[in-house]
């Protein structure tokens, strides 16, 4: 059994017959919520009496539940025809990935698409990867976060698959409230991005070339990739340091794009007149439509509306 469940392996084949015996839909809110050691939960059968029996503190689960897979952005991608099933820096995630396994292996809709399951690709175990700092810019180029939870040699790694012409790695804080690349950068159209212009001069981008070799672009991020894609781009931000560093926090960088330049992000109590997305409706040159969902309970996990959602296809912009 591949998904992690927290028993003495003289229980095991009590926890299978316990599980063989519930319905699909009772084995998914099972793994999704969680079950406790509980007569509520396990019911009365001759193995929940047996593992009852065994575990007297209710407070334990016999199957972790999984808060974080509200946050469906980090543990897979799709890029063109691949899917990637990530490999999650932290235990408490790492079932989220079975799951999505089973979705995309067993869902005939999916059947055209390779699967590359990073998890059991690569045997070393510290080779993780999370979605949050993966963002494709279209032409087989990859940007991605050298973060707290995506390292140095999963990114090699990545490289010497030969899926990408181009990687360009921009270097985070090891932070937790910079804990991705789209908590402080985000794509809204081919040539405009949210970013948290703070954290600029203290982050590094890079340009990976053969034998992964990290070439340095310097630490102006702006100037950096406006260098390295041969075009004219333009960032938003809030308009002062301040309210960019109370948004950042706030996961309102982090921001959901529809289409081109049609966006979704938590609302605030923000002053309307310093927010970026106030910025971003204004603006002159690059108008944005931004939709404002309440971010109340939402933002406490350290996420925003990027980190919720995880197109699985978009329509091709002319």
């Amino acid at each position: 059994m591949d998904i992690d469940l927290r028993f003495p392996n003289n229980l095991f084949f009590f926890v299978i017959d316990w599980l063989s015996n519930r319905t699909n839909k009772e084995l998914v809110n099972d793994i999704i919520l969680g079950v406790k050691y509980t007569k509520d939960e396990l019911g009365e059968t001759p193995s929940s009496e047996i593992l009852l029996k065994d575990n007297q503190n209710s407070n334990e689960f016999l199957i972790p539940p999984l808060p974080n897979l509200f946050y469906i952005r980090d543990s897979f991608s799709i890029i063109n025809t691949n899917i990637f099933i990530w490999n999650m820096f932290y235990d408490v995630r790492k079932n989220e990935t079975l799951l999505i396994k089973i979705i995309f292996q067993y869902n005939n809709k999916f059947s055209s698409l390779s699967i590359y399951n990073w998890k059991y690709s690569n045997k070393n175990k510290n080779l993780t990867i999370e979605g949050g700092d993966i963002a494709y810019l279209g032409s087989n180029t990859l940007l991605i976060g050298l973060s707290q939870r995506t390292n140095k040699y999963s990114i090699e790694t990545l490289f010497k698959t030969n899926l990408f012409e181009n990687i360009y790695v921009i270097k985070l804080p090891k932070q937790r409230i910079y804990m991705h690349l789209d908590m402080i950068l985000t794509q809204v159209s081919r040539n405009i991005f949210t970013f948290h212009q703070p954290l600029n001069n203290k982050i590094e981008i890079f340009h990976l070339q053969q034998n992964c070799q990290w070439i340095s672009f310097g630490n102006d991020l702006p100037k950096a990739l406006t260098l390295l894609f041969n075009k004219s781009l333009f960032f938003y931000d809030s308009i002062d340091e301040i309210t960019s560093i109370d948004e950042q926090s706030h996961c309102r960088h982090n921001v959901f794009a529809l289409c081109e330049c049609h966006v979704i992000t938590y609302d605030g109590d923000i002053d309307p007149i310093r927010s970026i997305y106030t910025q971003m409706i204004n603006h002159m040159q690059h108008p944005c439509r931004v939709g404002l969902i309440r971010a109340k309970g939402l933002v406490d996990g350290g996420g925003g509306t990027h980190c919720i959602t995880n197109a699985i296809a978009r329509r091709k912009i002319d």
